[in-house]
């Protein structure tokens, strides 16, 4: 088993958006390609104005997962906007590639890539920290998007700390303080 952590770029787009589809039924499946351009549009908008903003997972040379981010004063956010640090937007591993460590690389690769890149936005600093925001479990979501971001266990493992209970977004915002080395 080989985990391989590769920035999106628009050449792998369309496998970045790949496991997020294993659980959409196949007549909803008809409107992903006006969902892929879009994406494909923001996408290019994104990364041309910040730089890299997601990575994903191949195992054994095949789509596993995705983490995306953007600095944190471009997404919209449940309180004040903290300096210097990113926002995770979506985290997401296939189920076939769950419990092997497939989510564990992505997020070390994307802290250690944070802890030793300096960010352009940030006036050229490296970034201070990483949040994210872990939405409480609710049945009615479908299975893939049930934990967009993983789950509150998956980010505690790491560190990330709570920041803040947001009932209005039903969830909680999770922080990571990054450690530079000098």
């Amino acid at each position: 088993m080989t985990i391989l952590i590769k920035p999106v770029t628009t050449e792998n787009l369309d496998e970045e958006m790949e496991p997020c589809l294993e659980d959409t039924p196949t007549e909803k499946r008809a409107e992903f390609p006006v969902h892929c351009q879009s994406k494909k549009a923001w996408f290019k908008i994104a990364s041309d104005k910040y730089g890299v903003c997601g990575f994903l997972a191949y195992l054994d040379g095949r789509p596993a997962g995705l983490i995306e981010f953007l600095p944190v004063n471009t997404v919209p956010y449940p309180t004040e906007r903290p300096k210097d640090t990113v926002y995770i937007l979506c985290a997401y591993v296939r189920k076939d590639s769950q419990k092997i460590g497939v989510g564990r690389e992505l997020l070390s690769h994307l802290t250690r890539y944070l802890a030793t890149t300096p960010v352009e936005s940030f006036g050229g600093r490296k970034t201070a920290a990483v949040e994210v925001h872990v939405p409480c479990p609710n049945p009615e979501w479908p299975a893939n998007i049930q934990f967009p971001a993983g789950s509150i266990e998956f980010y505690e493992k790491f560190g990330f700390e709570l920041k803040k209970e947001i009932p209005e977004q039903q969830g909680y915002l999770y922080r990571l303080e990054l450690r530079h080395e000098k």
